[in-house]
């Protein structure tokens, strides 16, 4: 539901179409159509070509994992699944790095995560540059800073070729991991290379104290 007039983006885009273009032209004009909707999932492929969005191309790059690694969590960093971590600010903070969601996140590696920072007086979850991955593991991550079941957003799914044909809005609930939790204050770095996977955790976490 990104607001997009279907209706005036058919009209500007039809005009751009002509007799005899080839297919290369072809497909641009469709390509660019499909850039309204501003998402890296979509995309139109071709024999030749496939169109992309790049968001993570929208604006400037601040993020320099070197920097990190120099002036925060040091070259003797530990990996556990898919983060890399360290303690920071005198060992007071935890901070963890998930740079995608697309390798399984299993209890035992947040169990591992949330014992060794376990006093800690806070962490820090880098996401910046996170491409996405897979949903679950956000509900994996958010279980484990929950103390009750917590409705963090509500979807729609398509449901037909009309303009509104869309489902019921169902409620994403996150229940509490019976097991180590973290309960100290979380702080979610992301950027605009933060995106799919990424971006609905960042938005779940909008949802939490």
């Amino acid at each position: 539901m990104k607001g997009v007039d279907w209706d005036q983006v058919r009209l500007d885009y039809l005009s751009k179409l002509y007799p005899g273009m080839t297919e290369d032209s072809l497909f641009q004009v469709v390509a660019d159509m499909l850039q309204e909707l501003k998402d890296d999932h979509v995309n139109l492929v071709s024999s030749f070509a496939t169109s992309f969005y790049g968001v993570e191309y929208q604006a400037p790059d601040n993020f320099d994992w070197r920097i990190i690694v120099d002036h925060y969590i040091t070259p003797d960093y530990m990996i556990t699944g898919p983060f890399a971590h360290n303690f920071i600010a005198n060992k007071e903070i935890g901070y963890m790095r998930q740079s995608s969601f697309g390798s399984s996140i299993t209890p035992a590696h947040l169990d591992y995560l949330l014992e060794r920072y376990s006093n800690t007086k806070g962490l820090v979850l880098n996401l910046r540059e996170n491409g996405g991955g897979a949903i679950v593991n956000v509900f994996r991550i958010l279980s484990r800073f929950v103390e009750n079941e917590t409705t963090v957003y509500y979807s729609r799914i398509k449901a037909g070729p009309q303009k509104d044909n869309f489902t019921e809005a169902t409620a994403a609930v996150v229940s509490p991991w019976d097991g180590i939790r973290y309960e100290n204050p979380v702080i979610v770095l992301t950027d605009r290379g933060t995106y799919s996977s990424g971006s609905l955790l960042t938005l779940a976490t909008k949802a939490l104290p």
